[in-house]
Protein backbone atom coordinates (compact mmCIF):
# COMPACT_ATOMS: atom_id res chain seq x y z
CA UNK A 1 0.00 0.00 0.00
CA UNK A 2 2.71 2.82 1.00
CA UNK A 3 4.30 1.55 -2.72
CA UNK A 4 1.24 2.66 -4.43
CA UNK A 5 0.91 5.81 -2.54
CA UNK A 6 4.60 6.06 -3.11
CA UNK A 7 3.89 5.85 -6.85
CA UNK A 8 1.32 8.06 -7.25
CA UNK A 9 3.06 11.15 -5.58
CA UNK A 10 6.19 10.56 -7.47
CA UNK A 11 3.70 10.49 -10.73
CA UNK A 12 1.68 13.57 -9.57
CA UNK A 13 4.99 15.11 -9.02
CA UNK A 14 6.50 14.13 -12.66
CA UNK A 15 2.98 14.94 -14.16
CA UNK A 16 3.04 18.51 -12.82
CA UNK A 17 6.57 19.39 -13.14
CA UNK A 18 5.88 18.34 -17.07
CA UNK A 19 3.01 20.44 -17.07
CA UNK A 20 4.72 23.26 -15.88
CA UNK A 21 7.47 23.13 -18.37
CA UNK A 22 5.36 22.60 -20.52
CA UNK A 23 3.33 25.51 -20.14
CA UNK A 24 6.66 27.65 -20.01
CA UNK A 25 7.08 26.65 -23.41
CA UNK A 26 3.38 28.08 -24.46
CA UNK A 27 3.89 31.24 -22.53
CA UNK A 28 7.51 31.39 -24.75
CA UNK A 29 5.46 30.94 -27.90
CA UNK A 30 2.65 33.45 -26.81
CA UNK A 31 0.03 30.66 -26.34
CA UNK A 32 -1.45 32.37 -22.92
CA UNK A 33 -4.78 31.22 -23.08
CA UNK A 34 -3.65 26.94 -23.17
CA UNK A 35 -1.19 27.95 -20.84
CA UNK A 36 -3.66 29.26 -18.41
CA UNK A 37 -6.45 26.56 -19.23
CA UNK A 38 -3.99 24.12 -17.95
CA UNK A 39 -2.86 26.14 -14.53
CA UNK A 40 -6.37 26.04 -14.03
CA UNK A 41 -7.07 22.17 -14.81
CA UNK A 42 -4.29 21.27 -12.80
CA UNK A 43 -5.43 23.49 -10.36
CA UNK A 44 -2.45 25.61 -9.70
CA UNK A 45 -4.27 28.92 -9.13
CA UNK A 46 -1.00 31.57 -8.84
CA UNK A 47 0.68 29.87 -11.95
CA UNK A 48 -2.41 31.13 -13.39
CA UNK A 49 -2.28 34.37 -12.15
CA UNK A 50 0.68 34.81 -13.29
CA UNK A 51 0.40 33.87 -16.65
CA UNK A 52 -2.84 36.95 -16.84
CA UNK A 53 -0.26 39.31 -15.80
CA UNK A 54 2.26 37.97 -18.47
CA UNK A 55 -0.41 37.97 -20.96
CA UNK A 56 -1.62 41.41 -20.14
CA UNK A 57 2.25 42.69 -20.43
CA UNK A 58 2.18 41.35 -23.89
CA UNK A 59 -0.67 43.27 -24.91
CA UNK A 60 0.60 46.67 -23.29
CA UNK A 61 3.87 45.90 -24.72
CA UNK A 62 2.56 45.64 -28.70
CA UNK A 63 -0.84 47.84 -28.14
CA UNK A 64 -2.30 44.56 -29.41
CA UNK A 65 -5.82 43.58 -28.78
CA UNK A 66 -5.35 39.41 -28.40
CA UNK A 67 -8.76 37.81 -29.42
CA UNK A 68 -8.49 35.10 -26.94
CA UNK A 69 -8.26 37.45 -24.27
CA UNK A 70 -11.74 37.49 -23.27
CA UNK A 71 -13.60 36.83 -19.87
CA UNK A 72 -10.38 36.04 -17.57
CA UNK A 73 -10.75 35.38 -14.06
CA UNK A 74 -8.15 36.16 -11.28
CA UNK A 75 -8.09 33.61 -8.29
CA UNK A 76 -6.30 36.20 -6.20
CA UNK A 77 -7.04 39.55 -4.88
CA UNK A 78 -3.35 40.88 -5.19
CA UNK A 79 -2.73 39.31 -8.23
CA UNK A 80 -6.13 41.49 -9.67
CA UNK A 81 -4.45 44.66 -7.97
CA UNK A 82 -1.45 44.11 -9.58
CA UNK A 83 -2.99 43.29 -13.20
CA UNK A 84 -5.27 46.81 -12.41
CA UNK A 85 -1.79 48.62 -11.64
CA UNK A 86 -0.13 47.90 -14.53
CA UNK A 87 -3.29 49.20 -16.46
CA UNK A 88 -2.48 52.74 -14.56
CA UNK A 89 1.13 52.34 -15.26
CA UNK A 90 0.44 52.18 -18.98
CA UNK A 91 -2.54 55.38 -18.97
CA UNK A 92 -0.61 57.22 -16.55
CA UNK A 93 2.58 57.36 -18.76
CA UNK A 94 0.65 58.04 -21.97
CA UNK A 95 -1.10 60.83 -19.84
CA UNK A 96 -3.67 61.71 -22.57
CA UNK A 97 -4.68 58.43 -24.26
CA UNK A 98 -5.26 58.29 -28.18
CA UNK A 99 -8.40 56.74 -29.25
CA UNK A 100 -6.13 53.09 -30.23
CA UNK A 101 -4.32 53.58 -26.60
CA UNK A 102 -7.81 54.55 -24.66
CA UNK A 103 -9.74 51.61 -26.49
CA UNK A 104 -6.78 49.31 -25.48
CA UNK A 105 -7.28 50.35 -21.88
CA UNK A 106 -10.98 50.00 -22.32
CA UNK A 107 -10.56 46.41 -23.53
CA UNK A 108 -8.27 45.55 -20.66
CA UNK A 109 -10.98 46.49 -18.09
CA UNK A 110 -14.03 44.47 -19.55
CA UNK A 111 -12.72 41.75 -20.27
CA UNK A 112 -11.66 40.55 -17.35
CA UNK A 113 -14.60 40.24 -15.24
CA UNK A 114 -13.37 40.77 -11.03
CA UNK A 115 -11.31 43.91 -12.50
CA UNK A 116 -14.20 45.69 -14.33
CA UNK A 117 -16.07 45.12 -11.52
CA UNK A 118 -13.43 46.37 -8.71
CA UNK A 119 -12.97 49.47 -10.99
CA UNK A 120 -16.52 50.43 -11.81
CA UNK A 121 -16.97 50.53 -7.93
CA UNK A 122 -15.55 53.75 -8.48
CA UNK A 123 -17.25 54.40 -12.01
CA UNK A 124 -14.10 54.59 -12.95
CA UNK A 125 -13.79 53.57 -16.75
CA UNK A 126 -17.18 55.50 -17.42
CA UNK A 127 -16.32 58.45 -15.75
CA UNK A 128 -13.07 58.94 -17.33
CA UNK A 129 -11.72 57.31 -20.03
CA UNK A 130 -14.99 57.04 -22.28
CA UNK A 131 -16.08 60.16 -21.68
CA UNK A 132 -12.74 61.58 -22.63
CA UNK A 133 -12.48 59.60 -25.97
CA UNK A 134 -16.39 61.06 -26.76
CA UNK A 135 -17.28 64.50 -25.40
CA UNK A 136 -16.51 67.64 -26.52
CA UNK A 137 -14.56 69.84 -24.31
CA UNK A 138 -17.19 71.53 -21.77
CA UNK A 139 -14.69 74.66 -21.13
CA UNK A 140 -13.38 77.36 -23.20
CA UNK A 141 -9.69 77.67 -24.54
CA UNK A 142 -9.02 81.03 -25.39
CA UNK A 143 -7.12 82.19 -28.62
CA UNK A 144 -3.87 84.65 -28.16
CA UNK A 145 -0.88 85.35 -30.19
CA UNK A 146 2.19 85.90 -28.42
CA UNK A 147 5.19 88.38 -29.50
CA UNK A 148 9.03 88.29 -28.55
CA UNK A 149 9.95 89.06 -24.68
CA UNK A 150 11.20 92.40 -26.63
CA UNK A 151 8.56 93.41 -28.68
CA UNK A 152 6.58 92.95 -25.31
CA UNK A 153 8.36 95.11 -23.43
CA UNK A 154 9.48 97.91 -25.88
CA UNK A 155 6.09 99.20 -24.59
CA UNK A 156 3.64 99.99 -21.95
CA UNK A 157 1.10 97.71 -21.85
CA UNK A 158 -1.80 98.65 -19.11
CA UNK A 159 -3.73 96.37 -17.26
CA UNK A 160 -7.04 96.17 -15.48
CA UNK A 161 -8.99 93.55 -13.20
CA UNK A 162 -9.85 91.96 -16.59
CA UNK A 163 -6.52 91.76 -17.56
CA UNK A 164 -6.14 89.08 -14.85
CA UNK A 165 -6.23 85.22 -16.26
CA UNK A 166 -9.89 83.86 -16.28
CA UNK A 167 -10.90 80.48 -16.96
CA UNK A 168 -14.56 79.83 -18.38
CA UNK A 169 -17.12 76.86 -19.51
CA UNK A 170 -17.45 76.46 -23.12
CA UNK A 171 -20.11 78.59 -23.30
CA UNK A 172 -18.25 81.09 -21.34
CA UNK A 173 -21.02 82.67 -19.44
CA UNK A 174 -20.02 79.79 -16.49
CA UNK A 175 -16.92 79.39 -14.82
CA UNK A 176 -14.50 76.93 -14.75
CA UNK A 177 -11.38 75.43 -12.95
CA UNK A 178 -9.18 72.40 -12.94
CA UNK A 179 -8.61 70.28 -9.84
CA UNK A 180 -7.10 66.87 -9.36
CA UNK A 181 -8.34 63.40 -8.42
CA UNK A 182 -7.28 59.61 -7.86
CA UNK A 183 -7.57 59.43 -11.53
CA UNK A 184 -5.72 62.50 -13.02
CA UNK A 185 -6.58 66.45 -13.84
CA UNK A 186 -10.14 67.02 -14.52
CA UNK A 187 -11.81 70.60 -15.48
CA UNK A 188 -15.42 71.29 -13.02
CA UNK A 189 -17.26 73.83 -14.55
CA UNK A 190 -19.82 75.65 -12.32
CA UNK A 191 -23.66 77.19 -13.14
CA UNK A 192 -26.66 78.07 -11.66
CA UNK A 193 -30.34 76.42 -12.57
CA UNK A 194 -32.97 77.86 -10.41
CA UNK A 195 -31.10 80.23 -8.32
CA UNK A 196 -28.90 76.60 -7.08
CA UNK A 197 -25.46 76.07 -8.01
CA UNK A 198 -24.43 72.83 -9.96
CA UNK A 199 -21.68 70.88 -11.08
CA UNK A 200 -20.43 69.19 -14.22
CA UNK A 201 -17.16 67.53 -14.20
CA UNK A 202 -14.76 66.54 -17.12
CA UNK A 203 -11.61 64.18 -16.82
CA UNK A 204 -9.00 65.54 -19.99
CA UNK A 205 -5.62 64.21 -18.37
CA UNK A 206 -4.79 60.81 -16.51
CA UNK A 207 -1.86 60.75 -14.00
CA UNK A 208 -1.42 60.98 -10.30
CA UNK A 209 -1.24 64.39 -9.62
CA UNK A 210 -2.89 64.56 -5.96
CA UNK A 211 1.00 66.02 -4.95
CA UNK A 212 -0.29 69.26 -7.23
CA UNK A 213 -0.62 72.06 -4.81
CA UNK A 214 -3.47 74.02 -7.31
CA UNK A 215 -2.52 77.48 -7.35
CA UNK A 216 -5.80 78.74 -9.47
CA UNK A 217 -7.67 77.82 -5.96
CA UNK A 218 -6.36 80.70 -4.23
CA UNK A 219 -4.64 83.25 -7.21
CA UNK A 220 -5.88 84.22 -10.51
CA UNK A 221 -3.45 82.26 -13.02
CA UNK A 222 -5.49 79.27 -15.11
CA UNK A 223 -6.88 80.50 -18.69
CA UNK A 224 -7.86 77.02 -19.38
CA UNK A 225 -5.11 76.24 -21.71
CA UNK A 226 -2.69 76.24 -19.09
CA UNK A 227 -2.81 75.33 -15.20
CA UNK A 228 -0.40 76.49 -12.40
CA UNK A 229 1.03 74.21 -9.40
CA UNK A 230 3.61 74.09 -6.81
CA UNK A 231 5.17 70.86 -6.41
CA UNK A 232 8.65 69.63 -5.28
CA UNK A 233 9.25 73.45 -4.93
CA UNK A 234 8.62 73.83 -8.25
CA UNK A 235 6.07 76.53 -9.79
CA UNK A 236 5.22 75.01 -12.97
CA UNK A 237 2.40 74.89 -15.14
CA UNK A 238 0.29 71.67 -17.02
CA UNK A 239 -2.04 71.92 -20.09
CA UNK A 240 -4.65 69.86 -21.12
CA UNK A 241 -2.43 67.67 -23.35
CA UNK A 242 -0.01 66.69 -20.23
CA UNK A 243 3.01 69.00 -21.38
CA UNK A 244 4.32 70.56 -18.05
CA UNK A 245 7.05 73.82 -18.14
CA UNK A 246 8.91 74.91 -14.89
CA UNK A 247 8.33 78.13 -14.44
CA UNK A 248 10.44 78.72 -10.94
CA UNK A 249 12.78 76.50 -8.79
CA UNK A 250 12.45 77.35 -5.32
CA UNK A 251 15.72 77.43 -3.67
CA UNK A 252 17.01 76.33 -0.56
CA UNK A 253 15.18 79.21 2.28
CA UNK A 254 12.66 80.55 0.19
CA UNK A 255 8.99 80.55 0.30
CA UNK A 256 6.37 80.73 -2.20
CA UNK A 257 3.85 83.98 -1.29
CA UNK A 258 1.26 84.16 -3.97
CA UNK A 259 1.11 84.75 -8.17
CA UNK A 260 -1.68 85.54 -10.93
CA UNK A 261 -1.01 85.93 -14.31
CA UNK A 262 -1.65 88.42 -17.19
CA UNK A 263 -2.84 88.50 -20.39
CA UNK A 264 -1.75 84.46 -20.42
CA UNK A 265 1.88 84.95 -20.98
CA UNK A 266 3.08 87.22 -17.98
CA UNK A 267 3.45 85.80 -14.46
CA UNK A 268 4.33 87.54 -11.43
CA UNK A 269 4.74 85.88 -8.20
CA UNK A 270 6.40 87.05 -4.64
CA UNK A 271 8.91 84.95 -2.96
CA UNK A 272 10.39 84.83 0.73
CA UNK A 273 14.16 85.00 0.96
CA UNK A 274 14.50 84.91 5.01
CA UNK A 275 13.44 88.45 5.81
CA UNK A 276 13.39 89.54 2.26
CA UNK A 277 10.68 89.70 -0.11
CA UNK A 278 11.56 89.28 -3.86
CA UNK A 279 9.23 90.25 -6.63
CA UNK A 280 9.94 87.43 -10.22
CA UNK A 281 7.75 88.78 -13.32
CA UNK A 282 8.24 85.92 -15.96
CA UNK A 283 7.46 86.39 -19.63
CA UNK A 284 6.08 82.77 -19.78
CA UNK A 285 6.26 81.99 -24.27
CA UNK A 286 10.45 82.67 -23.35
CA UNK A 287 10.37 81.20 -19.89
CA UNK A 288 12.02 84.80 -19.40
CA UNK A 289 12.37 85.59 -16.17
CA UNK A 290 13.22 89.35 -14.37
CA UNK A 291 13.75 89.21 -10.58
CA UNK A 292 13.26 92.28 -8.77
CA UNK A 293 15.09 92.23 -4.98
CA UNK A 294 15.34 94.85 -2.76
CA UNK A 295 12.27 96.78 -4.29
CA UNK A 296 10.64 95.83 -0.94
CA UNK A 297 12.45 97.10 1.77
CA UNK A 298 10.37 98.93 4.56
CA UNK A 299 10.26 95.45 7.11
CA UNK A 300 7.44 96.61 9.05
CA UNK A 301 4.99 96.18 5.85
CA UNK A 302 6.50 92.64 5.17
CA UNK A 303 4.08 90.76 7.66
CA UNK A 304 1.28 90.49 5.16
CA UNK A 305 2.24 91.88 1.96
CA UNK A 306 0.80 90.79 -1.02
CA UNK A 307 1.28 91.40 -5.20
CA UNK A 308 -1.47 93.40 -6.54
CA UNK A 309 -2.76 93.95 -10.49
CA UNK A 310 0.12 96.94 -11.38
CA UNK A 311 -1.71 99.73 -13.41
CA UNK A 312 0.91 98.95 -16.34
CA UNK A 313 4.02 97.04 -17.78
CA UNK A 314 6.40 99.68 -16.46
CA UNK A 315 5.02 98.73 -12.54
CA UNK A 316 5.50 96.48 -10.13
CA UNK A 317 2.50 96.69 -7.35
CA UNK A 318 2.43 95.63 -4.14
CA UNK A 319 0.03 95.34 -0.66
CA UNK A 320 1.85 96.51 2.82
CA UNK A 321 0.83 98.73 5.46
CA UNK A 322 -0.14 102.46 5.04
CA UNK A 323 2.86 104.33 6.23
CA UNK A 324 0.66 106.90 8.32
CA UNK A 325 -1.24 104.13 9.84
CA UNK A 326 2.20 102.85 11.33
CA UNK A 327 3.25 106.19 11.91
CA UNK A 328 -0.08 107.28 13.98
CA UNK A 329 0.33 103.87 15.81
CA UNK A 330 3.79 104.37 16.60
CA UNK A 331 2.91 107.51 18.60
CA UNK A 332 0.10 105.96 20.60
CA UNK A 333 1.92 103.43 21.40
CA UNK A 334 4.90 105.66 22.97
CA UNK A 335 2.12 107.99 24.93
CA UNK A 336 -0.98 106.17 25.55
CA UNK A 337 -2.60 109.02 27.11
CA UNK A 338 -2.79 110.44 22.87
CA UNK A 339 -4.96 107.70 22.12
CA UNK A 340 -7.32 107.39 25.63
CA UNK A 341 -7.92 111.66 24.34
CA UNK A 342 -9.14 109.40 21.25
CA UNK A 343 -10.61 106.92 22.62
CA UNK A 344 -12.81 108.69 24.95
CA UNK A 345 -14.23 110.54 22.26
CA UNK A 346 -15.32 107.78 20.42
CA UNK A 347 -16.76 105.86 23.44
CA UNK A 348 -20.09 105.94 22.04
CA UNK A 349 -18.48 103.13 19.79
CA UNK A 350 -16.16 101.76 21.87
CA UNK A 351 -17.25 102.08 25.67
CA UNK A 352 -17.79 98.48 25.83
CA UNK A 353 -13.85 97.23 24.91
CA UNK A 354 -11.08 97.76 26.66
CA UNK A 355 -8.89 100.62 25.48
CA UNK A 356 -5.13 98.83 25.74
CA UNK A 357 -6.34 95.81 24.12
CA UNK A 358 -7.63 97.65 20.67
CA UNK A 359 -4.43 99.88 20.68
CA UNK A 360 -2.49 96.58 21.25
CA UNK A 361 -4.13 94.69 18.02
CA UNK A 362 -3.91 98.05 15.84
CA UNK A 363 -0.89 95.89 13.91
CA UNK A 364 -3.45 93.31 13.02
CA UNK A 365 -5.97 95.28 11.72
CA UNK A 366 -8.35 95.45 14.30
CA UNK A 367 -11.22 96.96 13.11
CA UNK A 368 -12.12 99.11 15.93
CA UNK A 369 -9.04 100.94 15.88
CA UNK A 370 -9.00 101.23 12.22
CA UNK A 371 -12.73 102.61 12.62
CA UNK A 372 -11.16 105.61 14.92
CA UNK A 373 -8.49 106.42 12.82
CA UNK A 374 -10.52 106.54 9.26
CA UNK A 375 -12.93 108.96 10.82
CA UNK A 376 -10.66 111.28 12.65
CA UNK A 377 -7.77 111.18 10.33
CA UNK A 378 -9.06 109.85 7.06
CA UNK A 379 -6.54 107.03 6.78
CA UNK A 380 -6.60 102.91 6.97
CA UNK A 381 -3.90 100.26 7.20
CA UNK A 382 -3.90 98.77 3.60
CA UNK A 383 -2.11 100.77 0.97
CA UNK A 384 -0.99 99.65 -2.96
CA UNK A 385 2.90 100.23 -3.38
CA UNK A 386 3.80 101.03 -6.76
CA UNK A 387 7.26 100.40 -8.02
CA UNK A 388 8.15 102.23 -11.18
CA UNK A 389 10.80 99.57 -12.95
CA UNK A 390 11.64 102.83 -15.73
CA UNK A 391 12.20 105.41 -12.62
CA UNK A 392 13.13 103.09 -10.05
CA UNK A 393 10.60 104.93 -7.42
CA UNK A 394 8.22 103.85 -4.78
CA UNK A 395 4.83 105.58 -4.71
CA UNK A 396 1.58 104.34 -2.77
CA UNK A 397 -2.36 104.81 -2.50
CA UNK A 398 -4.38 104.79 0.56
CA UNK A 399 -7.73 102.72 0.49
CA UNK A 400 -10.26 103.73 2.77
CA UNK A 401 -12.32 100.57 4.03
CA UNK A 402 -16.15 99.73 4.18
CA UNK A 403 -17.21 98.82 7.59
CA UNK A 404 -21.03 98.12 6.45
CA UNK A 405 -22.47 94.75 7.01
CA UNK A 406 -24.14 93.15 4.07
CA UNK A 407 -27.33 94.39 5.08
CA UNK A 408 -25.63 97.99 4.62
CA UNK A 409 -25.29 98.53 8.73
CA UNK A 410 -22.66 100.23 10.01
CA UNK A 411 -20.29 98.00 11.97
CA UNK A 412 -18.12 100.68 13.74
Amino acid sequence: MKKIILIICVLTIITLFGCQDKNEKLIQQGRYKEAYENYCTVQQFEKADECILLWEKSIIDNEEMDNEFKNITFFSKDYRERYWDNIKEYLYDKVVPNKKESELIIYLVDNCEEVYTYIHQANFTDRTLKKLLTEEKIWYVPQWQSVSYEQYYSQEHFYTDSSVNEMLSADKNFFAYFDADEDGYKVVVCYEVDSQTKYKEQHIICGDYQKYNNLASIYDCDDGYWHYYLADNIIGRLNYKGETEEIYQLKEGEQFRGMFVLEHDIAYYLIENNNDLIICRTYLPEMKTDVFDGIITDKSIMSWTNLEVPPSSNYLAYSGYNPQYLEITAEFQNDRNEWYQLYDKYSYMLSQYNRDEILDRALDGDVRYRSVLLREYGIDFYATFLYNIVTETTTYITHEADFSNAQGEILF
